[in-house]
């Protein structure tokens, strides 16, 4: 009998210790249940704020220009200075095609000076005034373009006395021609300068201006990829490489070279990137102002930014003279503003291939809203909603993924 009612207590002892071990377990896994949902996040509320934005970043100059190509050549002559204005049908070049050496020009030279000795051996000592008239300008132009090329005095000047000079050689040599009689000696050198002559011109051809515009002959080789009419399909990896001034890949063919461009200086583009996982970016619509280090400050809008790969490519458009940047590709700039928005944690912002999101809370359900940043400072954000009609306000609740153990304190930035 005492035998039984020890086994009896022993059970009822084991039994004991398996329900408190199971009620242990359950209140365990309660415990974990709510620390998960209690810890995963939690629920804010926005309010209206006002920050300042404040970015340096390298970055490109993209201009709005046409590239003009021709067929390959060996030499050009510049019928009008770097960076002047032309209007279209204006000639801007003079090229030589492939396989033209000097000596066919120093061929013609010579024979025109062939030309002119002999001209001057028929007059004689005939003093004519008219000829005494040519030479003077001719030698004073001469002196001219002598002095300039030494000096620090532009390109226009020289271009513009060099064709004075060629015009008022060929009139030298028409006057000539008209008022002597002419010998065989001089009918023979005539062909001969003439056949030297054509010979030339079938390896020249002159370029003129398409459109008219600011004119410039250099090229670094991203004026077709980092131009006004690929903003909508420009990518990092461009614009990455013209910061990182690599080497760009020609796309020219074989048989062409390239021209001239012609450069819209009322409106041109600042690019730069930031990195997709990134909450800052720029804001389509909102101005800035960008102050670009040795160059001037501007008043900028931006464009909507291009998701592209791990970066983004933020674009600034400028209403403003392009001056000396219409050669210029890489720059140091500074971007800011100061902007007013619905003020947010800055762990609420989630960043995907297509924008970024905030869950708003609805009734307890998350829902998945588009926004837009406008800055960010510390913990704290600017946001506004990505659809104009979507009323993001003080007050709306957002759910705040916890990132952290302990939430930030308002207010701290």
């Amino acid at each position: 009998m005492d035998r039984v009612r020890v086994r009896t207590r022993v059970r009822r002892k084991y039994r004991n210790r398996r329900i408190g071990v199971a009620f242990i377990g359950i209140v365990l896994i309660a415990a974990i249940i709510f620390a998960i949902i209690k810890f995963s996040g939690y629920t804010a509320e926005m309010s209206v704020g006002e920050m300042n934005v404040d970015l340096n970043r390298e970055a490109v100059i993209i201009r709005d220009e046409a590239v003009f190509t021709t067929l390959s050549y060996s030499r050009a002559d510049y019928l009008v200075p770097e960076g002047s204005s032309v209007e279209s049908g204006t000639p801007v070049m003079n090229i030589y095609k492939r396989g033209y050496n000097d000596g066919i020009g120093t061929n013609l030279q010579q024979i025109s000076e062939e030309v002119y000795a002999a001209q001057l051996e028929q007059l004689g000592d005939t003093k004519d005034n008219t000829l005494a008239g040519f030479n003077e300008a001719i030698a004073a132009l001469e002196m001219q373009i002598a002095a300039v090329s030494m000096s620090n005095s532009s390109e226009a000047s020289i271009i513009e006395l060099e064709q004075q000079l060629a015009q008022k050689m060929d009139e030298r040599n028409a006057y000539l021609k008209e008022s002597l009689q002419t010998t065989e000696k001089l009918r023979t050198l005539y062909e001969r300068e003439r056949q030297a002559r054509s010979n030339l011109d079938n390896w020249l051809v002159e370029l003129s201006a398409e459109k008219s515009g600011r004119i410039s002959f250099y090229f670094d080789g991203y004026e077709n990829a980092l131009n006004k009419d690929k903003l909508s399909i420009i990518s990092s990896p461009v614009v990455e490489g013209a910061i990182n001034k690599r080497s760009a890949v020609s796309w020219t063919v074989e048989s062409e070279t390239l021209a001239y461009r012609i450069v819209n200086t009322e409106e041109w583009y600042c690019a730069f990137l930031t990195k997709a996982d990134e909450p800052m970016r720029l804001a389509e619509g909102v101005e800035y102002k960008l102050k670009i280090a040795g160059y001037g400050e501007y008043e900028a809008t931006a464009l909507a930014s291009i998701i592209s790969g791990e970066k983004v490519v933020n674009i600034l458009h400028v209403a403003a003279d392009i001056g000396e940047l219409a050669n210029v590709r890489n720059v140091s700039i500074s971007v800011s503003a100061v902007v007013t928005g619905v003020k947010v944690e800055t762990s609420s912002i989630m960043s995907a291939d297509d924008g970024q999101y905030i869950d708003i809370m609805n009734a307890g359900v998350r829902e998945k809203t588009g926004i837009e940043v406008l800055a960010v400072k510390g913990s704290y954000s600017l946001i506004r909603a990505k659809d104009a009609e979507m009323d993001l306000n003080s007050g709306v609740k957002y759910w705040v993924p916890r990132k952290q153990l302990l939430k930030p304190k308002e207010g701290s930035q």
